[in-house]
């Protein structure tokens, strides 16, 4: 059963990703929740803190279901650089995975009008990829395992491929698993293996 916040956080992010953040008034959600106008702001004091709320559990549900660094360099030690590659391949639990995507959405329909929008794509979704993917291709051509790559480049396209499959996932566009499977390895197969 959801408390009283985690029900306004859930309809909060239902109704933000369909409508649009600029759209949704407190007394929107409340009506939704089924409470009253002023009970919401016992757990929130505004509609933007209800979005912080969001972009916060996004990014602490992301570090539980990511891969360490630690863990990525260290297989990039042993394993072929291809097994490396899709642990970058992580999955939410399917319970999230709906709340996950639709804040993706809400942030990139936020990104040119609010600046905590835009950083928070720019450090959870971009940054965070960037930070796990840089040095495990940096290592990976050290090791010789891989020839040399614009790193950032390459990051940038794993990145920008990722965020559009998410948004389109709630489009008639929507990206089914063998699509994005097929997607991420043709882009992991850019990268030139070094002969042994």
């Amino acid at each position: 059963m959801l408390s009283t916040k985690e029900k306004i956080l859930d309809t909060a992010v239902r109704m933000f990703s369909e409508q649009g953040y600029g759209k949704v008034s407190m007394r929107d959600i409340a009506r939704v929740v089924g409470i009253n106008v002023a009970s919401i702001y016992n757990h929130f004091p505004s509609k933007d803190a209800i979005l912080k709320s969001l972009y916060e559990f996004y990014a602490q549900q992301q570090r539980l279901a990511a891969p360490t660094l630690e863990s990525l360099l260290h297989e990039a030690e042993t394993e072929p650089f291809m097994n490396v590659l899709m642990k970058f391949d992580y999955d939410y639990p399917p319970a999230l995975q709906d709340t996950m995507v639709r804040i993706l959405i809400t942030a990139s329909h936020e990104i040119c009008k609010d600046a905590d929008s835009e950083h928070f794509l720019r450090d959870h979704f971009f940054g965070f990829t960037k930070s796990l993917l840089v040095p495990v291709l940096n290592r990976m051509v050290e090791l010789n395992k891989i020839k040399p790559v614009n790193v950032d480049d390459f990051v940038r396209l794993v990145t920008h491929f990722a965020f559009t499959a998410a948004v389109l996932d709630h489009s008639d566009m929507k990206t089914n698993l063998e699509e994005w499977t097929r997607g991420l390895t043709m882009i992991f197969s850019l990268l030139e293996i070094r002969s042994p």
